[in-house]
């Protein structure tokens, strides 16, 4: 009779499901199955559970629906991209290993990149080319912050750790130092703007924070009026939606007393029309504190691997995604190489989508010859041309992303023995096998 497995216990292990990459999970593993050990994170513990490996035929690679060699598959997946003349790599959620195995893949065969969240981040990455920002960290909010403002859910709907790891000074789950120089418990302030809504209110209840209720759409407006009141312009408005003009200068009077003061969002949540505007209008506001105070904005990302895509992106090709590699130079263009407009108009010919972090992020439907890499789990109305199951980051395999603040790659840990390759071997091994002339 074989032995059971002995178990292990990992400690201090990156969580690679969300961009905070909290590093300090204890994991309980016998090879195979893993277990969580003091985990108070939902968004972790629904992760985890998606990671648990599928039995049966998921766990191999098929052509048309039908199971295969993995070298069958990657030889298909080869000749599809080889035969097309404007392929799209798309999904690209993978950590930087496999991101550089994408881009050496999309100037080998012309094709051209874009992460499926990289409509999100575009938003703030627009910002960042037309007019520039002052930005900050996770670690310099955790020390040195005594006023930050959570613009919007999705900071702690999609990052449910925030409060724990970085804006709390009193929870008592924060076994760790104190901030540098807030002094007592609760000295820093947090105010939350348009926070509640179906998720529930952002933030725990105490002296310490408060939520001012505003329309997500309303947040660029709301800047605009700070800045002017911090100016001491003169104003006719009353306010703008819920908060009266009393709330609205108590809350320019906490800025310009703040010795420290952030702004964070999350980009994703902002659908509304001329988002991009209003987020360079707390962009700016942060700017004008600066000339008496201190003060910087803190976007959040890291979903999905999305800034890890476009680190790589940027540092290899000098343009963040989208970019083409279907001339002699990469070009970035954000309309005309949109992987959603693409397909919607037929400009592509192939599809490769990469997502190996969730079975969710599953690929758009599409006429085109598609090609999946991704999560065993993932689940297809009708089969794509190609399906090659590949190991999760930081679960599956080692590997590397980039934190949610975008200034560190944290390394990611083999937790267990799927026999499930990585994305970057299999998109390597399909680079391989181009024929002669793809993408000429």
């Amino acid at each position: 009779m074989k032995p059971a497995p002995a178990t292990r216990e990992l400690f201090d292990v990156t969580c690679p499901f969300c961009g905070l990459l909290c590093d300090d999970l204890e994991i309980r593993t016998d090879g195979t199955e893993l277990a969580v050990s003091a985990s108070p994170c939902t968004l972790r513990d629904t992760r985890f559970a998606l990671a648990a490996l599928p039995s049966g035929p998921r766990l191999r690679p098929a052509v048309d629906g039908v199971p295969s060699t993995l070298d069958q598959a990657v030889a298909r997946a080869a000749g599809i991209l080889g035969a097309a003349r404007q392929p799209l790599l798309g999904g690209l959620g993978t950590d930087t290993a496999g991101q550089r195995s994408v881009m050496r893949l999309a100037d080998r065969c012309g094709a051209v990149v874009d992460h499926m969240n990289r409509a999100a981040t575009s938003r703030n990455i627009r910002v960042l080319q037309d007019s520039g920002w002052v930005t900050t960290t996770l670690s310099e909010v955790f020390n040195h912050a005594d006023l930050v403002i959570v613009l919007g859910q999705a900071p702690m709907r999609n990052f449910p750790r925030l409060w724990e790891r970085i804006l709390s000074t009193t929870d008592p789950r924060a076994d760790r130092r104190r901030p540098l120089f807030l002094g007592e418990p609760g000295r820093r302030r947090v105010i939350a703007l348009a926070a509640d809504g179906p998720a529930g209110p952002t933030l725990p209840p105490g002296d310490s924070t408060t939520t001012l209720d505003i329309g997500l759409e309303q947040l660029g407006a709301v800047a605009a009026l700070l800045r002017a009141l911090l100016a001491d312009a003169p104003l006719q408005s009353p306010g703008i939606g819920g908060l009266d003009i009393a709330s609205l200068s108590a809350l320019a009077e906490a800025l310009r007393q703040a010795r420290y003061s952030v702004v964070i969002w999350a980009a994703g949540e902002w659908t509304f029309p001329h988002a991009g505007l209003a987020i360079e209008m707390w962009c700016e506001l942060a700017r004008d504190l600066n000339r008496s105070t201190r003060s910087a904005v803190l976007p959040l990302g890291g979903s999905e691997g999305d800034l890890s895509a476009n680190q790589v992106c940027t540092w290899q090709a000098g343009y963040p995604l989208p970019t083409a590699f279907a001339r002699a130079c990469p070009e970035h263009d954000p309309y005309l190489y949109d992987s959603a407009r693409m397909l919607e108009r037929g400009e592509a010919d192939a599809l490769l989508w990469v997502s190996s972090f969730s079975p969710e992020a599953a690929p758009p439907a599409s006429a085109l010859p598609t090609i999946v890499v991704g999560h065993p789990g993932h689940a297809f109305s009708s089969p794509p041309a190609v399906f090659i199951p590949v190991g999760v980051p930081g679960i599956d395999h080692a590997g590397h992303l980039y934190r949610a603040d975008s200034v560190v790659a944290l390394p990611l840990s083999r937790l267990r023995d799927s026999g499930l390759p990585s994305a970057a071997s299999v998109i390597d091994a399909i680079t391989g096998r181009l024929p002669a002339g793809a993408g000429a």
